[in-house]
């Protein structure tokens, strides 16, 4: 009966000692015997040294492949890289603890459904890092987002933004993608007191497949000699599909089609989104989960990529459109402009405001020839610099800290 009670308690040690220690490129010199089971079972442990480093990231499952691509540029590095999981135990003896999205703890299933679940999900991510720091493992955390792209007031938005000033107060080095982005980072986030690493958007080439025009016009519902105007990925308030789709109305071109392609967990928008569509002629909307195969094939059916984001930092559609190879017309927020800097206003068109006649203009200067000129931000190179912040070395890639030079 006392060993059924303590069984909890010994399995948890035995996670724990097998995680952070067996398994991390660190070696433990302690044997490890403890009790586990109603019966009294006797485990025993040894600990064997391992020759990689070890880094757990956080989230890896995504819509976007960002973080896929990280983790297979590290695992080539020789890291052994774990996705970090909120609801077991995690390995803390690691040489770092790479945070994306935070206000991806409140979205999860069982988040979603209750408060108090959210609140102990943080809960356990501050405990988890200050463990990973006392064992000598740094925190990094990449600012995506000035905050949660669906912000707001309610109780859910403020419990959110509470848990995330807490935990960027544990790390260690942030990384932004554009040096615009610093000081809106800093005003958005008080509690940082981290040095910041600029480390750009990595580009997907070579993540997705070849795209074939004449199939995704077929797979689409458009026709062949169709000027195509496309928005393609996850369908988000902040995209502004709705507004996209109102413009779009006023382009008198019999030519013109609007693609609006992607998944969207918001069923009111989706709603929304198809009524429109439903009373604009020449809109094709189709909503669901792209496999990476059709995600290529709806940007070779396009002529011209639209953002219609106004605030932003980064935009993932952005960087995926100019890595398959077609031009996009958007607003000059975030990085884009520094983008457009390296692949020049013929693949990266930015307008403020943003009008029909911009659209019109866009189509008409068509598909540029061969590819925009991402070699400033390749995988090999992007790898690079997060090995730098994660040995420590802030100044990787260009790092502004605390002083003026970062905007504060």
């Amino acid at each position: 009966m006392v060993a059924s009670a303590l069984a909890p308690r010994v399995w948890w040690s035995i996670m724990q000692c097998s995680n952070s220690r067996l398994d991390e490129g660190f070696r433990c010199n302690r044997w490890c015997k403890t009790w586990s089971g109603p019966t009294g079972l006797m485990a025993l442990a040894v600990a064997r040294p391992m020759t990689f480093p070890a880094v757990a990231l956080y989230p890896t499952d995504t819509t976007n492949p960002y973080v896929g691509m990280i983790r297979d540029g590290l695992v080539r590095a020789g890291y052994r890289v774990y996705s970090w999981d909120l609801y077991r135990a995690n390995p803390v003896a690691i040489a770092a603890l790479h945070l994306h999205w935070l206000e991806g703890v409140a979205m999860g299933r069982l988040a979603r459904r209750s408060l108090l679940v959210t609140h102990l999900l943080f809960w356990k991510l501050e405990r988890d890092l200050r463990r990973i720091r006392r064992r000598g493992g740094r925190i990094v955390w990449t600012a995506h987002n000035a905050q949660p792209h669906e912000h707001g007031t309610s109780r859910r938005a403020r419990l959110v933004a509470r848990w995330v000033d807490r935990i960027v107060a544990q790390v260690d080095t942030a990384i932004s993608l554009s040096r615009a982005a610093i000081p809106l980072v800093r005003q958005n986030h008080p509690t940082l007191r981290a040095p910041i690493a600029v480390i750009p958007h990595q580009n997907y080439r070579g993540h997705y497949p070849p795209g074939d025009r004449a199939r995704g016009r077929h797979r689409f519902g458009l026709p062949v000699d169709a000027r195509v105007i496309a928005m393609i990925g996850l369908v988000r308030p902040y995209k502004n599909v709705e507004q996209a789709i109102a413009l779009f109305a006023t382009l008198e071109d019999e030519r013109a089609w609007l693609l609006v392609a992607g998944d969207c967990f918001d069923a009111g928008l989706e709603a929304q989104i198809r009524e429109l569509a439903a009373r604009t002629p020449r809109v094709a909307v189709h909503l669901g989960h792209l496999p990476d195969g059709d995600f290529a094939d709806a940007h070779a059916a396009a002529d011209l990529v639209l953002s219609m984001q106004q605030a932003l930092l980064n935009s993932g559609s952005v960087m995926a459109a100019l890595s398959l190879g077609r031009p996009v017309l958007a607003s000059p927020a975030g990085l884009l402009p520094e983008l457009a800097e390296h692949v020049g206003d013929h693949w990266l068109a930015l307008r403020a405001p943003l009008g029909v006649a911009d659209i019109r203009a866009a189509l008409d200067r068509g598909i540029p020839a061969g590819e925009p000129d991402l070699s400033h931000c390749d995988v090999g190179t992007i790898i690079t610099r997060h090995l730098d912040v994660y040995g420590g070395n802030s100044g990787a890639g260009g790092a502004w800290g605390r002083g003026a030079d970062d905007g504060r």
